[in-house]
């Protein structure tokens, strides 16, 4: 069994592998497992941790910005090998590179977790080359979905584990509860040009065109916030949509709307997704590669599954939704069903299972 496990990740910041290596963290810590996580990009720290943790937080300073990546490997290999943990797990592609370099011919195993479409991410086709070589020299795989694991059944060695986790929920999250009567839709993402916010933006004009009034709230922040409500002024839409930054209530605001929607072009698994579903809100997706979506949406039985980019299906699906929501909130109910499966002990207890097979496989 293992005894001693060290995270690595770029930032502790609010963001979806951030919060799954908090969650692991935490549990593990309460397991009698020591627990080390480390950060190689930035000192933030968004999610709390269980004091028993310990936090380390890599800087690389050199004047030179290309030299830096070699120090944090540097750095990274020098702090692993002090920590002496039973196994290391990286999460994301350009951390399991330094990750990767840094445990280069120590008998340490390595575990590396993809978070995201490894076709589209990195946006950098030769970071992505890189990835998919490197990964030939890890112990141990961990995706999200099963397309994503094809893709690497083709890409690396076939000795090198291999398995599907998906996203532990965030525990005691409440229950929908049918009473606001304003026609509110919201969304909690990152403000980049993956989510398509463009497009969910033109459904909500199409479904007030249509003669349903009816607003959206975007949460979140991001590189394209500017543009982002400059395409809100174009359209004149500012009484319609807002941009209401990062919200530390997320749930609150769900169970305070009508439904949620996410436009991704692609994704891994959209945490604050899973948590409406789980919540029992309405959802709305696209059906965005890696797969994640469909893993969990059954097309009109506990959601709403669109084409990637189809704007007119997806201003239907959701006049759909506000037209018949007494359908929807059954439908919301169904998709709760989602809470058996991917509670956090049971979660933490796949990622266990797979840990101690790399151990003892090594």
């Amino acid at each position: 069994m293992v005894k001693k496990v060290l995270f690595v990740i770029g930032i502790l910041g609010n963001g979806g592998a951030e919060r799954v290596i908090a969650a692991l963290a935490n549990r593990l810590i309460e397991n009698n497992v020591e627990v080390g996580i480390v950060t190689i990009y930035s000192t933030r720290q968004d999610y709390a941790l269980n004091s028993k943790i310990e936090l380390k937080h890599i800087v690389a300073n050199n004047k030179i910005k290309i030299i830096r990546p070699i120090e944090r490997v540097i750095k990274l290999r020098d702090y692993i090998k002090d920590y002496n943990p039973d196994c290391v797990v990286s999460f994301l592609a350009d951390v399991n590179i330094h990750t990767i370099l840094a445990c280069r011919y120590s008998n340490i195993p390595l575990i590396v977790s993809e978070r995201n479409d490894p076709f589209q991410d990195p946006e950098q086709k030769i970071i992505r080359k890189m990835r998919d070589f490197l990964y030939n020299k890890v112990d141990g795989l961990v995706l999200q979905t099963n397309d994503a694991k094809q893709y690497f059944d083709l890409k690396i060695a076939k000795n090198v584990a291999r398995t599907v986790i998906a996203n532990p929920l965030t525990p005691n999250l409440p229950y929908f509860k049918q009473g606001i009567v304003q026609n509110r839709m919201i969304t909690a993402c990152r403000l980049n040009s993956q989510k398509n916010l463009k497009m969910m933006i033109n459904a909500i004009k199409n479904v007030n065109k249509s003669g349903i009034d009816c607003y959206l709230d975007i949460y979140g922040d991001g590189p394209l916030r500017d543009e982002l409500q400059n395409y809100i002024n174009k359209n004149d839409i500012e009484d319609k949509v807002h941009l209401k930054g990062f919200s530390k209530n997320i749930h609150d605001e769900m169970i305070n709307s009508k439904g949620f929607l996410i436009s991704s072009n692609y994704e891994g698994i959209s945490n604050s997704m899973l948590e409406a579903l789980a919540i029992g809100i309405p959802v709305v997706a696209t059906d965005c590669p890696i797969g994640g979506a469909k893993m969990f949406i059954k097309n009109k039985k506990n959601g709403w599954l669109t084409s990637v980019g189809n704007e007119k299906e997806f201003s239907s699906a959701i006049i759909e939704l506000l037209s018949n929501y007494n359908k929807a909130i059954d439908m919301g109910k169904e998709a709760t069903k989602i809470r058996d499966i991917l509670d956090v002990d049971i979660i933490c207890q796949e990622w266990m299972n797979f840990i101690n097979g790399v151990i003892k496989g090594r």
